[in-house]
């Protein structure tokens, strides 16, 4: 007997693809931020990781957070 019907493995493929979809933002960002095969620019990442953490990625909301504390890539805000 299977464990999942073949709807509810459509879905699980759609969230795994997905999930990887929203780490590839945060790995974007990274390159950005540390000028990994493109041109440094903390405005870009900055921008690739609210992408990420407005749809549930745990580290880039850490990260964005540790950007907005200092003002990396835009202005001081602690909201």
């Amino acid at each position: 007997m299977p464990l999942v019907d073949a709807k509810q493995g459509g879905d699980l493929i759609k969230r795994i693809v997905q999930i990887r979809k929203v780490g590839a933002m945060e790995m974007i960002a990274q390159d950005y931020e540390h000028g990994h095969s493109v041109q440094k620019s903390q405005m870009t990442a900055r921008r690739w990781r609210t992408q990420a953490a407005e749809q549930g990625d745990a580290q880039a909301q850490y990260n964005l957070g540790v950007m907005h504390e200092k003002g990396i890539g835009g202005p001081v805000s602690m909201e």
